[in-house]
Parts: structure tokens; sequence; C-alpha cells
């Protein structure tokens, strides 16, 4: 992602951006990895639309395109839920730029008609992995965007785009604003601005999401063209990777619908589940020798965008690692953290290297703690203290 913070901060003179601090420290990390996968979650629409200016609307320089290139980024997943922020043009231009640059992608396409059932990638020993992606919406109650069934079609969806998201919201306990306050927050201020009020005055501010909001009989037709594309991609790869972005936003639990997505994928034969969109990481679960990862939180977010729920870590995140080893799938991950300097800028690094930059005892034992809540919610088990809290890569299974 690339917020008001990090856009803001990663501007020179000249209107010139450069985000590469956002990736340089993981580069080691990921240097002998043969293909590099990620969740691109902002179109590149280009400066005359208009880069971020508000909360829940994006629109990035088409710089970090580059700057993910250079990190080594092989494909990415534009199959999210701002990927019409800026509209259908926003979304096309975005491919328009990965093209020029040579990144894959997959989950929207420019037409109806370019619409492919995966991306595939083909290692140097000949082994083909499939990659699907799909999105549970498009922020339609944000932006408001209609599409034709055209435009529909471009887009790899869950379930109808303007159709309910989140069945109900689970409340903090901090003090609702109601009444004439809540009217004025209303009207005359923005939504950033509301928020930096309500937690100015302990007021309710945000709230995790709960994605239980279920109808099988609209979803049924779009899951549907989920399982023809695996099982058609089945047959053109020898590992097929499932990549959606559904989830309950600063939820620690998946919901109902986040689950019968997850259950239908399994059942149509995918190989590994790797979702998103909760901003927080959740856990994973080995499923019939099927790894799945519910939510793998975030790789780079702004730590002090206003809407964040810090209790539950957005500022850290999962890389998950694939060895396809003599036909089989082992899964390891790496914790991930996110740190912002006062000037706003934005790097990410491993846990490991992270706590190595660390000079005060209090800081490095908040960090181990962190790193052990994270690991009891992604495994279910447990780090005691005697065990080697930062590592570069956790075992999973």
């Amino acid at each position: 992602m690339c917020e008001k913070p990090l856009l803001k901060a990663s501007v020179s003179r000249g209107n010139h951006y450069d985000f590469s601090d956002v990736f340089y420290r993981t580069k080691d990390l990921f240097a002998d990895s043969t293909f590099l996968i990620g969740n691109l979650e902002t179109p590149l629409a280009g400066e005359a639309a208009g880069y971020t200016q508000r909360l829940y609307s994006f629109n990035s320089p088409d710089r970090i395109a580059q700057n993910l290139k250079d990190a080594g980024f092989d494909l990415l997943s534009t199959a999210n839920n701002h990927c019409l922020d800026r509209g259908i043009p926003g979304l096309r231009r975005t491919l328009n730029i990965l093209d020029s640059i040579g990144i894959a992608h997959t989950g929207t396409w420019n037409s109806a008609q370019e619409r492919k059932e995966a991306a595939y990638l083909t290692a140097g020993d000949g082994t083909t992995i499939a990659v699907i992606a799909y999105t549970y919406g498009t922020n339609y109650a944000v932006n408001h965007n209609k599409l034709s069934l055209e435009e529909e079609a471009m887009i790899n969806l869950l379930h109808p785009y303007d159709e309910p998201v989140y069945d109900a919201v689970a409340g903090n306990g901090a003090v609702k604003a109601t009444g004439r306050m809540k009217n004025y927050l209303k009207r005359v201020l923005s939504e950033e601005v509301k928020i930096e009020i309500k937690r100015m005055l302990s007021m309710d501010y945000n709230n995790p999401r709960e994605d239980n909001y279920l109808d099988i009989n609209t979803a049924k037709d779009y899951i549907e063209r989920l399982r023809n594309d695996i099982l058609s991609a089945k047959t053109k790869s020898d590992f097929l990777f499932f990549y959606p972005h559904i989830g309950g936003q600063f939820n620690c639990n998946p919901g109902s619908f986040t689950k019968y997505v997850i259950e239908n994928a399994l059942e149509f034969g995918v190989d590994a589940i790797i979702a998103s969109h909760p901003h927080i990481i959740q856990k994973a679960e080995n499923i019939n020798d099927v790894p799945c990862f519910y939510s793998v939180g975030n790789y780079s977010i702004s730590p002090s965008s206003v809407y964040l729920l810090h209790e539950n870590l957005p500022d850290y995140g999962l890389a998950v690692h694939f060895y396809i080893e003599k036909k089989m799938i082992r899964t390891t991950f790496s914790i991930l953290k996110m740190v912002e300097t006062r000037t706003k800028n934005l790097t990410v690094y491993s846990v490991e290297e992270y706590a190595e930059r660390l000079n005060r005892q209090d800081e490095i034992d908040t960090v181990k703690r962190n790193i052990k809540r994270i690991y009891r919610t992604v495994t279910g088990k447990e780090l005691h203290e005697n065990d080697d809290i930062l590592r570069r890569e956790y075992g999973f299974s």
C-alpha cells in the first residue's frame, strides 16, 4: 500500500517520487526466491487522476511499480477492493504500467476478452505454477463506480460488487459520537480529521469488521467461475496457488464468507491459499496438506495512518515461503516489521534484522513479545524463552 504519509514522504523536488527505501531491506530475504508475488493494493492511474488525498481511496505514482520491480517482484495481484479507486480507466492504466516494466499480473484485465483463468510462471526446471487472484469487492460503498456486465467481467469477483460486505461491526467499547456532534462531524470534516477528533475525545473511531455477510444464492455464479478457473488452470500447471482478497478488516478471526470461499477453493483442488485484506495477521492451517493462510497482514502500510487499530499489530506482516521439492510443498514464513521515520518514510524489515538495530532492551523485549504472539496466532503453538525467537524463517506444518 502507498498511503498519504508515505506518499508525502517519498516526494522530492520537482515532484519526483522514490519508494526504494520501503523495499530494500527485504531484498536479501527474497533474493533466493524463484518467483516473488505480492498484492498491489493501489491503482496507478496517473497524476492527472489525482494521487491519494482521501482515506480509503488510493492512487500512487508509477515510480512505485519500478521500485517493486527493482525489489524483485515477478507477479502482482491487482484483484482487491482498491482496483476501482480511479474507475475503469485507472484499472486499465495500472495494467499497462505493469506491462511496460515487465511485471506480470492477474485478477483484473483490460477487457473481458483478455481475461485468463490464471497467471502462469515456469521455473528453470520446467515446474509451472498457476496463480489465481480474486477479490470480495471493489469499494463500491466508497467510490460508487457502477459496472456494466462487460466491465464486471474484467474483475475476478467473489460476489456481486454492489452487494453488502460486512454483516456486522464489532465495537471496541469506546464512547460513541451521538446527536449534534455526530451530525457535525459527518457534515463538515474530512474522514481523517473526524477520526483524529474522535481519537482525542476517546470516541469509537474504528472497529474490526466481521465478514459474516453470506448470500450463497448471489455468490454461487461467482464461485462457479472460480471453480472453472481452478479446474482449467490445474490442467496447465504443476501447482496452483489461490490468492483471495477477503476478510474482515482488523478482525482476528476469519468470518463465514472467508470460510465459505476457502472451503470451496480447497474442494476445487488448490495447492495453497494465501489471503489478504484484514490488515492484520490471522491464523494459518494445514488442511489435508494444503497450507492455508487466512490473512498475511501487511507488507507495507504506514503505521501513522489514523484509522489503524494498533492493538492487533497492523505494522507486522508475513512473507510466506513455498519450497517446491519432489512434487511436494514445504512451507515456512518470515515475520516482517514496518518502521516509520519521523518524516513518515517507511522501511520494511525482517524481525531478525529489525531487532538487531535496536539498542534498548525494553524495545527488544517488546518485539519478542509481539513475535511470540504472532507465532501463536499463525501456528497455534508457543515460542518459549529458550527458543530462538528472532528468526529469519519460522517453520509451518
